[in-house]
């Protein structure tokens, strides 16, 4: 996921996937064990979909 968000030039520092999740940029759930947050692979694609339309 950060490969792919980083190659549609996006930062990939943990701080701003959590600020795009909190943002409600990116579709996310988490684990039941150890709450650790998960991004949805179709959420990362939406994103980026987003941002070339917009450019």
């Amino acid at each position: 996921m950060i490969a792919r968000l980083r190659a549609a030039g996006f930062s990939e520092s943990e701080s701003t996937v959590r600020r795009m999740i909190d943002d409600g940029d990116l579709e996310s759930y988490r684990t039941e064990r150890g709450g650790h947050r998960r991004v949805k692979a179709q959420s990362v694609e939406s994103l980026i979909q987003r941002r070339a339309a917009t450019q």
